[in-house]
């Protein structure tokens, strides 16, 4: 039987809670939603200042921010292909977000091990 989304939180809670105490900042559980990563729970960490740019349950589109980039890191080649084309193109007015961009931010988490 597959976990449900309402179980997944749960699941990982501990997990979000013990990042955020280790790191001291803030952590996130994110899911991959077609061409969307889904923030799913947060966790605040202990630093006094806190730059929270996303809530839970916010979608942003994948090849944004870390959570993004990871989620595309971990596609198969051929699946990322596509999703990061269609990510270059929701960004039409942010010349720095290309399809190499994005790409390039894709491989450099692959090489340090930041697959989900």
């Amino acid at each position: 039987m597959s976990t449900l989304p309402s179980d997944l939180r749960q699941l990982c809670e501990q997990e979000v809670t013990h990042l955020a105490e280790l790191t001291g900042n803030t952590a996130y559980l994110t899911i991959r939603s077609g061409y969307n990563a889904i923030c799913f729970d947060r966790r605040l960490g202990s630093f006094p200042v806190q730059a929270v740019s996303v809530d839970t349950g916010m979608r942003r589109p994948l090849g944004t921010g870390a959570s993004g980039i990871v989620l595309l890191a971990s596609l198969s080649d051929d699946h990322l292909e596509d999703a990061v084309a269609t990510a270059a193109k929701r960004f039409p007015d942010r010349p720095n977000v290309t399809e190499r961009s994005i790409r390039a931010s894709v491989y450099s988490a692959r090489q340090k091990g930041l697959l989900v």
